[in-house]
């Protein structure tokens, strides 16, 4: 299975989610920091647009005892970027693209729990395609931002 990776993603272990957030999986649900949290079963997705908005999530799953990192690596969640990948070495996920709607041209960025043989792509409720990026990138590149 995979999540979808946009702009700044918190990946977090489905199974940290279950064992460390209050009321686990169904509470985040209930109570997200935003509309943009989708999950396959075995990862959880978070998106933000700003580094500083990704910081105030990280440090409230602390204090409920998630590990951000551990000697170096990616302990119970990984901070993702669409166009870099994990910020952080990463063992349990594996980041690349999927083809949208079996058209090559418009892949998205995801993440799938490394080995994972369920091919299942989880977007958020509501979520569309847009090409943000390379949107954003033409304006600039023709002056007119």
């Amino acid at each position: 299975m995979a999540v979808l990776v946009e702009m700044i993603s918190v990946i977090l272990h489905a199974q940290a989610v279950k064992d460390k957030y209050p009321g686990g999986l169904p509470a985040l649900e209930r109570d997200p920091p935003n509309f943009t949290l989708c999950s396959d079963g075995e990862l959880v997705r978070v998106g933000f647009m700003s580094p500083r908005d990704t910081e105030i999530f990280i440090q409230d799953l602390e204090k409920h005892g998630f590990i951000y990192q551990k000697d170096g690596d990616a302990a119970d969640l990984v901070v993702v970027d669409q166009l870099q990948g994990p910020l952080l070495p990463c063992s349990w996920v594996e980041f690349g693209y999927v083809e949208f709607n079996g058209d090559p041209p418009r892949r998205i960025t995801a993440c799938r729990a490394a080995g994972s043989p369920n091919q299942n792509f989880h977007v958020p409720d509501g979520w569309r395609h847009v090409k943000l990026l390379e949107v954003s990138y033409l304006f600039k590149k023709q002056g007119t931002v």
